[in-house]
């Protein structure tokens, strides 16, 4: 991939939030790439982070950051109705967007790895 299209990428980042950690913008596009979502474990798991890390990612990427500032709204955590115990971690339709800004292609499949 030329070096433009990673330069365009990253610019694209920074219009969503222009200080997003590396591994918080990770955890995005892991929990895009998860087809019915996924959980905390699984996501500081693939991530390779600490559970309170990617509890801070998702806080973040969510409603209200840990500083009980507003969050980006990109992700939404719901109850398993399987496991009540579980949090499953997916996009919002803002999230979807802002991924389909991300890569490119509003009709691309985000679930693909």
């Amino acid at each position: 991939m030329p070096l433009r299209e990673y330069l365009k990428f990253v610019n694209a980042v920074a219009q969503i939030e222009s200080e997003m950690p590396l591994q918080q913008l990770h955890c995005l596009l892991l929990i895009a790439q998860a087809e019915e979502g996924t959980s905390l474990t699984d996501l500081a798991s693939k991530a390779g982070i600490g559970l309170a890390t990617a509890s801070r990612y998702v806080a973040a990427l969510g409603k209200q950051n840990r500083h009980r500032e507003e969050g980006l709204l990109l992700v939404e955590a719901f109850e398993d109705p399987m496991e009540r115990r579980k949090k499953i971690i997916r996009l919002t339709p803002k999230g979807r967007a802002a991924i389909n800004k991300l890569i490119g292609d509003k009709n691309a499949n985000i679930s693909q790895g």
